[in-house]
């Protein structure tokens, strides 16, 4: 009987460690900036004057919400996060054409109703 009980703690300690998720790597700024800018270029085809500003834009806020994740709370994280959104949604857009900019938008939609940072995603208390 112990030897069936401890056999199957052995399983359990195995299947729980084997599903446990491996702890995420931190991506730099630059690497944050460049994979946001290459998933943008490939949606909207983005020219390269368009890809260098759009750089720009997410390199900058990501060096921002770097700062940010030394210094200040989850919520004044989440609210610097949210205004950070929508600058850059409007900083974004403004080096799109009508037709990229109409794809953008399409894109954003998309994301706030899948949660991927829409005001609504983590407001409640955990």
């Amino acid at each position: 009987m112990k030897r069936v009980l401890t056999l199957l703690a052995a399983v359990a300690f195995v299947v729980s460690t084997a599903t446990a998720q491996p702890p995420r790597e931190q991506r730099t700024p630059e690497e944050r900036a460049r994979m946001l800018t290459d998933r943008l270029t490939q949606r909207l085809d983005l020219g390269q004057a368009q890809q260098d500003s759009v750089y720009a834009i997410n390199l900058r806020l990501a060096k921002q919400n770097q700062q940010l994740a030394a210094d200040a709370t989850r919520e004044q994280r989440m609210e610097a996060f949210r205004k950070q959104q929508d600058t850059r949604n409007t900083q974004i857009k403004a080096v799109l054409t009508p037709q990229q900019q109409a794809e953008y938008d399409k894109m954003v939609q998309e994301m706030q109703q899948r949660g991927a940072g829409g005001p609504q995603q983590n407001e409640g208390p955990r």
